[in-house]
């Protein structure tokens, strides 16, 4: 689902075998989420319903016509919705080359949308550099590190879960392992910036036994067996090949004073 499709209309929705998936990106506020779009058992068909909150994309039920809440709330917030909640599905959000290595038999959606659009083009100018300070509608922000930083962010109810700015993780390195525990599971955290900076958050217990990350030239290798990894968690080599880390699927990247915005409590990495 590439960003150049979703910046102009920020919600996708599709099936994949026989699950339903919206998958949306919010261009304001840096937020890419995967939900199943099911709420008592009726799937909703998801759409943008022109507003904001906090610069965040307000979603709406096309089937009922209800408005359902920000994207980067845990639950809705508006009418029948409030109080309901998507499940999350885990999202790899990394460069076209990234993606491709990993899975070259891939489908993408088509720009051939019905639409007149310039889908080569960034619609929002320079709003998406680290050094824009702008906002299109100004709120009150966290300015302790550029706004529009990206975020790894784990979302986990009640502490505000834990945020890896890209900033810090690129002081340590182009490729980073973190071994870490994140609302009492064991976590790993791979970020690569060879070829499109990125980071995906991963449970890091396989078949019962967790599992300490370290990188190396060609990946990220497992301390307990020395297999080889990749970006998208699959291990390719060694006595582990074959197996894939679950990607958390309360894990996201937003810009800054997005993620400090809904989720003041939030701890915040640092190198």
């Amino acid at each position: 689902y590439p960003h150049n499709i979703l910046w102009w209309h920020e919600i996708i929705n599709d099936r994949i075998d026989d699950t339903w998936v919206a998958v949306t990106l919010c261009p304001l506020t840096g937020s890419g989420l995967a939900f199943g779009p099911v709420v008592g058992g009726q799937r909703l068909d998801m759409g943008v319903s022109g507003l904001l909150f906090a610069n965040n994309l307000v979603m709406f039920d096309r089937v009922s016509g209800g408005v359902f809440g920000p994207q980067l709330e845990e639950e809705g917030k508006c009418a029948a919705f409030q109080g309901t909640r998507l499940d999350l599905i885990p999202l790899q959000e990394m460069s076209w080359g990234q993606w491709k290595a990993l899975h070259p038999d891939t489908k993408v959606v088509t720009g051939d949308t019905g639409f007149s659009r310039s889908y080569r083009q960034y619609p929002y100018g320079a709003y998406d550099q680290v050094g824009n300070r702008e906002l299109l509608f100004p709120m009150d922000v966290d300015d302790t590190r550029p706004i529009k930083e990206r975020v790894l962010v784990i979302r986990t109810s009640g502490d505000g879960g834990r945020g890896y700015p890209f900033g810090e993780l690129a002081s340590l390195c182009t490729r980073v392992t973190l071994n870490e525990t994140v609302g009492g599971v064991p976590t790993v955290v791979f970020y690569d910036a060879a070829d499109g900076e990125t980071a995906f958050a991963f449970d890091a217990r396989v078949g019962g036994q967790t599992l300490t990350f370290e990188a190396s030239e060609a990946g990220f290798v497992d301390q307990e067996t020395g297999s080889l990894w990749d970006l998208g968690g699959r291990a390719v080599s060694g006595p582990m090949e074959g197996s894939i880390l679950s990607q958390r699927a309360d894990s996201y990247i937003a810009f800054w004073f997005a993620w400090r915005f809904f989720q003041p409590q939030g701890e915040t990495f640092t190198s």
